[in-house]
């Protein structure tokens, strides 16, 4: 069971480092699996690093009223951890969430 777990743990981070980079957020956690445990932040970079966080904090805060489990960690950006997920699907549906957040805020 465990080992199931691990699986798709690791299929989780390695879909929110995919679309993140897809998506053009700025993926700060380590990429190397031994290296970034089971968490990812990524922050979305544009013009000054005030303008980057505000924008940021402000994508964090909308996916969190839309009852995504996330919470921001300044300069860093948001903080995903996706063992609070059940399903690859629910990963998808936040990153492309996201992603509509930050386009709207441009």
């Amino acid at each position: 069971m465990a080992h199931l777990y691990t699986e798709l743990l690791s299929l989780e981070l390695t879909s929110i480092i995919t679309l993140a980079d897809e998506f053009g957020f700025t993926v700060n956690t380590p990429r190397e699996p031994v290296k970034h445990r089971s968490t990812i932040t990524v922050n979305y970079i544009n013009g000054s690093i005030e303008d980057s966080c505000r924008i940021t904090q402000r994508i964090c805060k909308d996916l969190i009223s839309r009852r995504f489990f996330v919470d921001y960690r300044p300069l860093l950006g948001i903080r995903i951890a996706p063992y609070f997920y059940n399903i690859l699907d629910e990963v998808e549906a936040m990153m492309l969430e996201m992603r509509l957040l930050k386009e709207n805020l441009m």
